[in-house]
């Protein structure tokens, strides 16, 4: 078993109405134990306000949050490695990077490579959402020759590897912690192989694919089979075109975990469903509206597929989940 913080479990923060200095400087260490050396502040006059959620493996640190105004620099000399990191801006304005005396924008959608033993400033003018990967040097250097030369740039906004990471680092979100040390390796592994692609752009033709890689794809793939499944007309092909890869690209991919890409769409429709009927929000809707709205065009077929299912009709799941809801009050 994994130590009590470094299971992947969701280790939340969130700074105070108005953090003063301790706070900050509390702040500023706790981070620096579990990513990198850094020294906060506010930017301008406005108060210091972040929240996120730390996750750890022996191998592994990602931190994802927002933040307010802020202005951060690292500090080579306090950090403890250096090991390499990934800072991603997800969402809001833009970042302003500067290492090794070289300035540059981070737009939302691209990402930052970056080392701790390297002097370097960021500024968020505007609230934003990061994502930080922190990543072991020895584990990463094998697959991404000459390493130390790829460090301090900006890699493309929306690149496929990087859209590739993002999707599986997203697969992980549901879980609420990875015990098994084997699972815990396989993650780590799969991280580093798809954030060597993240360095390493453009040179992944070449590469031989990795587990990882398959990982990565699948889940992006997955990610945007999900935002599509109101489309009665989804198919392989399309998701095919999106992900720019082949149909039996796609079937082997799914073959892998022992299914298909037919029943993993009717079974995140189904769930959908379920989970739209258990929603008392949604309790004026008809249970047709519901199914077209899940990409079922056929309503039958639709009602038919969830008895076999969950058990029971798409009318008994509702009248079950309001019972259940009325309990609870």
């Amino acid at each position: 078993m994994q130590s009590p913080e470094t299971d992947f479990r969701k280790l939340r923060f969130q700074s105070p109405a108005n953090p003063d200095r301790h706070w900050i400087e509390w702040f500023c260490e706790e981070f620096s134990r579990q990513h990198y050396a850094v020294q906060t502040s506010p930017l301008g006059d406005g108060p210091l306000v972040m929240a996120g959620v730390t996750r750890l493996l022996p191998d592994l640190a990602v931190y994802r949050g927002t933040t307010s105004l802020v202005r951060s620099v690292n500090l080579p000399e306090l950090a403890p490695s250096d090991d390499p990191f990934l800072l991603i801006n997800l969402a809001g304005g833009d970042l302003n990077v500067a290492f090794r005396g070289e300035k540059a924008v981070q737009a939302p959608g691209s990402c930052f490579l970056g080392s701790p033993d390297l002097v370097g400033t960021l500024e968020a003018p505007q609230s934003t959402e990061i994502l930080s990967i922190r990543l072991r040097r020895r584990l990463l250097e094998p697959l991404v020759p000459g390493l130390s030369d790829r460090l301090s740039r900006l890699a493309a906004p929306n690149s496929q590897a990087l859209q590739m990471l993002l999707g599986y680092m997203q697969s992980l979100e549901a879980e609420q912690g990875i015990g098994d040390p084997d699972l815990a390796l396989a993650v780590t592994t799969h991280v580093h192989e798809l954030a060597a692609l993240v360095f390493d752009a453009g040179g992944d033709a070449a590469r031989p694919e990795t587990s990882g890689v398959r990982a990565g794809r699948l889940a992006a793939m997955k990610q945007d089979i999900l935002r599509r499944l109101a489309q009665g007309s989804l198919s392989v092909g399309e998701i095919a075109r999106c992900q720019q890869i082949s149909e039996r690209y796609i079937r082997d991919l799914f073959a892998s975990e022992g299914t298909t890409f037919s029943d993993f769409v009717r079974e995140a429709r189904l769930a959908r469903a379920r989970r739209l009927l258990a929603d008392p929000r949604q309790a004026h809707r008809p249970i047709n509206a519901i199914a077209y709205d899940c990409g079922f065009g056929d309503l039958s077929y639709f009602n038919r597929t969830f008895r076999q299912r969950y058990g029971m009709t798409p009318s008994e799941a509702r009248e079950k989940a309001g019972r259940e809801n009325g309990s609870d009050r």
